[in-house]
């Protein structure tokens, strides 16, 4: 998924690289900041999602040997990929109420992690041996999750 997310962030990036450098005409109106809004914030966030979905996929039926518990975590990724889908692409957050709306993104990325903690907890507790990277990666993913959702949760109190 980093990868796919990197592969698209060059292609964006080497994109609006080449359109900056067009030289316009005296007194030509300047659309490239919407160029370079369109091409490198949106590109990747656009199109990485659909794009994660086979990725996805794969990882999932590649994980049939492992525990359960991780299988159900990597799904919650998939899920998670598809309601950003929504969110982008068809704006199903307009059909929640304004409260859930404005949390839709945490919920949606809420499911895999907490799909992972799970998983986590239920390795150390049946003594599975859990390599180094799945500790060292999913812990500052679950620390970034909460933290963010702590900030938000004090900036909406705030008035």
């Amino acid at each position: 998924m980093c990868i796919l997310n990197w592969s698209l962030e060059f292609i964006a990036g080497a994109v609006t690289h080449f359109r900056m450098q067009t030289e316009l005409d005296q007194g030509a109106v300047d659309n490239r900041g919407i160029i370079f809004g369109i091409w490198y914030r949106d590109f990747a966030v656009h199109f990485g999602y659909i794009a994660s979905l086979p990725v996805l996929l794969w990882a999932i039926v590649k994980s049939k040997h492992q525990a359960f518990s991780w299988r159900l975590a990597w799904t919650g990724f998939l899920l998670f990929s598809l309601l950003i889908i929504g969110y982008i692409h068809f704006e199903v957050q307009s059909y929640f109420h304004p409260q859930l709306a404005f949390w839709y993104f945490e919920m949606a990325i809420g499911i895999p992690i907490c799909l992972l903690i799970g998983a986590l907890i239920i390795s150390f507790i049946r003594g599975d041996e859990v390599d180094w990277w799945t500790t060292m990666t999913t812990t500052p993913v679950i620390a970034a999750w909460l933290i963010a959702i702590a900030i938000k949760y004090v900036a909406q109190q705030t008035p």
